[in-house]
């Protein structure tokens, strides 16, 4: 955790959480919704997760309209726009306002279920580059 220095002042805990069924995916898709200035401009779902050679991660605009994004996974077939986005996006939008730049994690296994999951403020631990580099330039002018 050398790239987060902040996680340096906390004391190491275990923390157990109850796992999370999903009605299609193992683990469930991660939905990931990256705000500025607490508004969501991107999402991205990473699924398929824990297994280097199957995980997908796929990007979207907030209307889910794909775009041709990489981090670290290939992308895969598309997900559907999951039929709680709007709420999500607006849980995502409550819970990011007071900051500049976060990126909140859901899940949403079931259409009546909504997980929070984290909000961190470096991507990647800052380590993996966007493909393409641009991306990184636009994410920045959103700041």
């Amino acid at each position: 955790m050398k790239e987060e220095y902040w996680y340096s002042h906390i004391q190491p805990k275990i923390i157990v959480e109850e796992y999370i069924k999903s009605e299609r995916y193992k683990p469930p898709i991660d939905y990931k919704f990256m705000i500025f200035h607490g508004r969501v401009e991107f999402i991205h779902v990473t699924y398929n997760r824990f297994d280097d050679t199957t995980t997908k991660r796929n990007f979207y605009d907030r209307n889910w309209n794909p775009i041709n994004v990489k981090l670290h996974f290939e992308k895969g077939q598309g997900v559907d726009k999951p039929p709680n986005l709007d709420r999500m996006i607006d849980i995502s939008e409550k819970l990011g306002e007071d900051f500049e730049h976060i990126r909140v994690d859901l899940y949403n296994p079931s259409k009546d279920e909504i997980y929070f999951g984290e909000m961190t403020v470096a991507e990647s631990s800052g380590g993996n580059p966007f493909v393409p580099q641009k991306f990184d330039f636009e994410l920045g002018s959103l700041w």
